[in-house]
């Protein structure tokens, strides 16, 4: 067994997260596949959302695929111990069929707090399925913006509600999967909320590749990134709303001055204010899906009109 440490400090910097993950990624493959790997975590003093989440789908891809990799999640810093016991780390919670009555409940109990716990919902189109997961999108709004305490400021309330609703959509609509995850921490003296949200289904280049015989005439995980943000739709009853990425991309970075991060197969890419660039890895490391990670501020400028962005 080859043990792997993981980093016991996630900073602030929005990036950090991903670049940790990302040298994890490199290690595990580097790792020969009938060799058995423990992740320690029990050094851990601080972490963040997009880390967190990342790392349970990240375990969770390599399932089936190379010897099991195991993770230490005993942690020794009592403080940190406590905070992942409540997000319920290292489990993740399903809202589905069999706990749909327990939702309300359940989130009930996280008011107060300024985070979520590891969540699932239900992807699928049937009516059951469709309603449980109204029903947990519903109570995770009304959670999410009391942590930012949007009170009247309707612009920033509808932007967040889209902007969650939309990544949500995109999940439910490509992945092809049963579930999708979502975390989320909002950090009042920082002033942001944190919410990465993924899945480990299809990738944008697979989700072009399937709609109307490649119509896009997408060949790569790059043109496939590229298509996305571009608003090229794969929405068969809508094709002119596109992923609802393009409008997000610009509605965060241009108009609220957050940050947004969209990762599939080979490529990510980072958007802010001052940056927006395409990284392709050349297939170093991938991921199996899409993961989006968004750093929402709670106050956004003044002249911020949602309706300019919105579709």
């Amino acid at each position: 067994m080859k043990t792997i440490s993981l980093p016991t400090h996630i900073n602030d910097n929005f990036g950090d997260s991903m670049g940790k993950l990302f040298e994890l990624q490199v290690q595990i493959d580097n790792t020969e596949k009938d060799i058995e790997i423990l992740l320690d975590y029990s050094k851990a003093s601080f972490t963040k959302p997009f880390f967190t989440l990342g790392l349970l789908l990240l375990i969770k891809q390599y399932e089936g695929k190379r010897a099991p990799i195991n993770l230490q999640s005993e942690i020794e810093n009592q403080s940190v111990a406590g905070y992942m016991s409540n997000i319920s780390f290292p489990h993740i919670i399903h809202c589905d069929k069999t706990n749909s009555d327990s939702v309300q409940s359940l989130l009930e109990k996280y008011k107060n707090k300024t985070y979520i716990p590891l969540l699932s919902f239900p992807i699928g189109s049937d009516d059951e399925t469709s309603r449980i997961r109204d029903i947990f999108i519903g109570h995770l709004n009304s959670l999410l913006r009391g942590f930012v305490n949007v009170g009247t400021n309707y612009n920033l309330l509808s932007a967040l509600l889209y902007l969650i609703d939309e990544t949500i959509e995109n999940i439910i609509h490509h992945a092809y999967r049963d579930n999708g995850y979502i975390f989320a921490q909002f950090y009042p003296t920082l002033g942001y909320l944190d919410i990465c949200i993924g899945d480990i289904g299809r990738t944008l280049l697979e989700s072009y590749t399937y709609f109307k015989d490649n119509a896009y005439n997408v060949t790569n995980h790059l043109e496939a990134m590229k298509a996305a943000l571009q608003g090229k739709s794969t929405k068969l009853q809508d094709i002119s709303r596109g992923f609802g990425i393009s409008t997000s991309t610009r509605m965060l970075t241009e108009g609220m001055n957050g940050k947004y991060f969209i990762y599939s197969g080979d490529t990510f890419c980072y958007i802010s204010a001052e940056k927006n660039e395409i990284y392709n890895t050349k297939g170093d490391f991938n991921w199996q899906g899409v993961l989006v990670c968004l750093r929402i501020p709670a106050l956004v400028p003044q002249d911020f009109d949602y309706y300019k962005f919105a579709e």
